[in-house]
């Protein structure tokens, strides 16, 4: 959120209501770039997060196997990322 509101009660709220982040203006863009950077680094976090769950379950749950192919020769990036990631947090 970027607004010209600067106290701590419109911060505050503005998280509460959903915000990622609240910088004030004038802002600053080297601020600005790395607090994007970080958002963005979070959202994919989360949504990395979100597939290994589903894939968890998925494998937890079924009696058969799925491969998702790329072009017919390789693992699917994210399919590649979450086993990555699942094999990282053991």
């Amino acid at each position: 959120m970027v607004t010209t509101l600067n106290d701590k009660k419109s911060l505050l709220r503005g998280i509460e209501v959903g915000a990622d982040d609240f910088i004030s203006k004038p802002y600053d863009i080297f601020q600005l770039r790395a607090r994007v950077r970080t958002i963005t680094k979070l959202n994919r976090y989360r949504r990395l997060n979100t597939e290994q769950a589903k894939f968890q379950w998925m494998i937890e749950n079924t009696d058969e196997a799925y491969l998702v192919l790329e072009g017919g020769t390789r693992l699917n990036t994210q399919i590649e990322e979450i086993l990555y990631y699942m094999k990282v947090s053991k």
